[in-house]
């Protein structure tokens, strides 16, 4: 008895999402510009995703209402213009590899919790961001919960720096 392989194109996306409300550091728009330009889309989508997906650079996908192609288009993956946002905003980096910058009250550290599912291509998605992102200055502690616990403990109640997560599209 033969079979037949079908791929079904299923509507999907996956980001890290920023919580703002739990850390000054995030809220520097410098610091968000940065994250976003030392992720490399194109690599986490081959090596992640096994090729199967495209990377898309704004909230919205192809074929979705609203989408507009100028918007997050062009080459976007640099670690040199990362770098720049952060020297720019003040962001030095120190001897352990890690930026700070001085404020009037103490010091801010770009170092950050990510909460990720319990999910290999998500957790090796998790371990390539935190690749890109240790090159520009920031570090990042992977918090690996299953499934459940990610939306009834974390979502639900807001309690994350960053998040890796995705939804299914309708």
């Amino acid at each position: 008895i033969g079979h037949q392989l079908i791929e079904l194109k299923i509507p999907r996306y996956y980001a890290v999402f920023l919580n703002q409300s739990t850390s000054l550091e995030l809220r520097d728009r410098e610091v968000r510009r940065a994250l976003d330009a030392a992720t490399n889309r194109d690599r986490l989508v081959e090596i992640a995703l096994g090729a199967l997906g495209e990377p898309v650079g704004g909230p919205l996908y192809p074929g979705i209402e609203g989408y507009d192609a100028e918007i997050g288009s062009g080459e976007r993956f640099s670690l040199e213009d990362a770098e720049a946002f952060l020297e720019e905003a003040g962001w030095k980096l120190g001897e352990d590899g890690v930026r700070t910058k001085r404020v009037s009250d103490g010091e801010l550290r770009l170092a950050f919790d990510l909460v990720v599912p319990d999910i290999d291509f998500l957790k090796r998605s998790s371990e390539l961001l935190v690749e890109d992102w240790a090159k520009i200055g920031i570090t990042v502690n992977r918090l690996i919960l299953s499934p459940t616990e990610v939306a009834n403990d974390i979502i639900k109640s807001r309690n994350y720096q960053m998040l890796l997560f995705g939804n299914i599209l309708k």
